[in-house]
């Protein structure tokens, strides 16, 4: 029997065509799939060899010249660890020797010995020479170590050598970092002899920052003139660090003992003198200074809690400043009596309290006209002129373009208000405005686009829905859209192009919590709703921080106490959330927001 011969030409490409599981041999009963293993230790037993190939000068094929010392190297391995000499080495180059010029032999030594082991030891004196190599041989984790070296060496004696090292690196992260600990411990770094090390430009950097931790501005202008007087051709630059200084924000005394005593001030800086002089003299418009000079030294923007009254009927007089994380709070200087149903207003940063009752009562008839004004910088009140009428109960905003201080309504002795006043702060005076016509109080307002806007509040027996619009330039109040939901002891604030009303509560015999949160659009004159606060805050204290609105405390009507919640709404996310809790429940208070020095709040 003869078999059948096929030739492989002749059989079709179909006839080799078999499954995956052909190729690959199934797993028998008693064997084990392939293995994979990673030995951890191989990197650096292969960096060990080629590092002992180094040492021994075996198989380098190229020598870097750095000066007068010679490195025996592995092209691969250079070209692996630096783009620089990849692209060097791929290219054209094929010397055995290669001088790298404008290179220090100590810190291509370093490099290379990372290169070849991975470690890289840094000091002060070393790292200036690593870091100009590591950048001209693109090996990032050398630039990365050198960033976290520098960073962790700040100190009182470092930092001024590591800005200037993060200048000419153009490091910003480390010089940001080097600049911020300096400005934390300037008190510190003056007492030190760094200060004389520091360039007209780094003089200038602290001088400009709001977040120089003095005591003083006096201590300021002291190191100021200490850096000036280390050398003679610093004087050059008297005139554009002295404007520089804040004299507004020193206490008149020192001006005249501690500054005016100084030759140059006299001849090269006698306006500066004069302006700061000029603040002292009137006191009631300081707050309405054009100047740089007069602005606190901070941008530490805190939350302030002012008076109230609590389920004992105690009224207050404190003035809270709350932490950030709100667990811990200061005092500032308290007020002469207690105040609540009052009213505040800030006007660039320097806070008015205005009105209320220093007792307890519910229906105004102990309000009064007082007004005093805390300010921040020197840490001091100064009585303002009284309002025309005694107001509790009542709203005022402070409206920056024009200057102006507006109190809307309120109630006294007499029955409620229609009659609004206005502030000028370079007169010290109040004169009355056009009037709301109708009579309201236990309302609120905001200020959108230099206009006040005033919702809510009790008025001709009963919760009040109207939102009223005042344009101070022209003089005149007009109606605008209806809230959806009438509502007083409430609180409101804008926040950029939207007014938010929130809490309260409405009925006249039956109180009732008002939860639902109204958002208006005053371009629009339109409302909606958003998320819904969670309980019930009527007199409470609000304001904006951090874009986020706080209200503080109030009285809760469901639970029939003042309550001591402090609860956050961010317009973002749309949501509310609980952050912290006053010392205890407080109704009838208010709340704001201030830059305070350093000092105040450490």
């Amino acid at each position: 029997m003869s078999a059948k011969l096929t030739s492989v030409d002749s059989l079709s490409v179909s006839s080799f065509q078999t499954s995956d599981s052909f190729l690959q041999p199934a797993v028998r009963k008693g064997e084990y799939p392939e293995t994979v293993y990673t030995s951890n230790s191989y990197n650096n037993i292969l960096l060990s060899g080629f590092n002992a190939l180094r040492f021994d000068n075996l198989l380098c094929d190229v020598t870097l010249i750095a000066g007068n010392t010679r490195f025996p190297v592995h092209r691969a391995l250079l070209a692996a660890c630096s783009p620089y000499f990849k692209s060097m080495f791929t290219k054209d180059s094929q010397n055995e020797s290669i001088e790298l010029r404008g290179i220090s032999s100590d810190g291509l030594k370093h490099i290379v010995e990372f290169m070849y082991t991975g470690k890289l030891p840094i000091s002060m004196k070393s790292v200036q020479n690593i870091l100009a190599v590591g950048r001209h041989m693109q090996i990032q984790p050398v630039l990365d170590f050198c960033m976290e070296f520098l960073i962790s060496a700040i100190d009182v004696n470092t930092c001024v050598d590591i800005i200037h090292i993060a200048e000419v690196f153009s490091m910003a992260q480390l010089e940001e970092n080097a600049y911020k600990y300096m400005l934390e411990r300037f008190p510190d770094f003056i007492k030190s002899n760094q200060l004389q090390k520091l360039t007209f430009e780094n003089m200038s950097y602290l001088l400009d920052s709001n977040d120089l931790k003095v005591m003083s501005e006096l201590d300021v202008f002291a190191a100021t003139l200490k850096w000036i007087m280390y050398d003679h051709s610093r004087q050059a630059f008297i005139r554009k660090l002295m404007e520089k200084i804040r004299f507004p924000l020193m206490p008149p005394r020192d001006l005249m003992v501690h500054v005016n005593v100084v030759d140059f001030m006299r001849t090269k800086c006698n306006d500066l003198l004069l302006e700061a002089s000029s603040y002292h003299m009137l006191p009631h418009s300081q707050p309405i200074v054009p100047s740089s000079r007069t602005k606190i030294r901070s941008s530490d923007t805190r939350l302030v809690v002012l008076g109230g009254a609590d389920n004992t009927d105690e009224v207050s007089n404190q003035l809270k400043v709350f932490n950030r994380e709100l667990t811990a709070y200061t005092l500032l200087p308290s007020m002469d009596t207690g105040v609540h149903s009052h009213s505040v207003a800030v006007l660039n940063n320097f806070l008015y309290i205005l009105g209320g009752q220093n007792h307890f009562e519910e229906r105004g008839k102990t309000s009064v006209p007082t007004v005093t004004r805390y300010d921040p910088r020197f840490n001091t009140w100064m009585k303002i002129a009284n309002m025309n009428e005694q107001r509790a109960g009542f709203h005022v905003s402070a409206i920056p373009a024009y200057n102006r201080l507006y109190a809307v309504g309120g109630v006294n002795s007499v029955g409620r208000l229609s009659s609004v006043e206005c502030y000028c702060v370079e007169e010290d005076r109040w004169k009355y405005v056009a009037s709301t016509q109708n009579a309201l109080c236990d309302h609120n307002g905001s200020v959108h686009r230099d206009k006040l806007y005033v919702s809510g509040g009790f008025s001709d027996g009963h919760f009040s829905d109207a939102m009223l619009c005042y344009n101070p330039k022209h003089d005149i109040w007009e109606r605008r859209s209806p809230l959806q939901f009438p509502r007083g002891w409430h609180s409101q604030i804008t926040v950029k192009d939207k007014i938010y009303i929130i809490g309260g509560n409405t009925g006249i015999n039956k109180r009732v919590d008002v939860l639902d949160t109204e958002v208006y659009s005053p371009d629009f004159d339109q409302w909606t709703t958003v998320t819904p606060i969670s309980m019930g805050q009527s007199e409470a204290g609000a304001c904006l921080l951090d874009n986020k609105i706080f209200v503080v405390g109030g009285y809760c009507w469901s639970a029939r106490r003042c309550i001591k919640v402090i609860q956050t709404y961010d317009p973002e996310k749309d949501e509310w959330e609980r952050v912290g809790n006053l010392p205890r429940g407080l109704a009838g208070l208010r709340l704001c927001t201030l830059t305070l020095p350093h000092h105040l709040v450490r």
